[in-house]
């Protein structure tokens, strides 16, 4: 899927869904409450750069020259081998 399709289905959920309820979150440096909504799973991509895998990430980046796209299933994959990694 790419970015086109996800902004589209975003769009539509918005224009078109009742909110679930919202949430207080810091937001541009300010608190705000925001509506929340289900989305379906497919129209999700990796945040490659969350703090959690983030180190590993730009230390692959570095490394292989290749900058990792979430949207790609080759990446994803590379990706999703972070999550098993430990750092001690």
């Amino acid at each position: 899927m790419n970015q086109k399709q996800r902004i589209e289905y975003l769009s539509n959920l918005v224009a078109e869904k009742t909110p679930y309820g919202s949430k207080e979150v810091w937001y541009k440096n300010s608190r705000r409450k925001l509506p929340v909504y289900e989305i379906d799973l497919q129209y999700l991509v990796y945040n490659a750069y969350n703090g959690r895998i983030a180190s590993l990430v730009k230390s692959y980046e570095k490394q292989t020259g290749e900058k990792l796209d979430a949207s790609k299933t080759e990446d994803i994959k590379i990706i999703e081998e972070f999550r098993n990694v430990s750092i001690v």
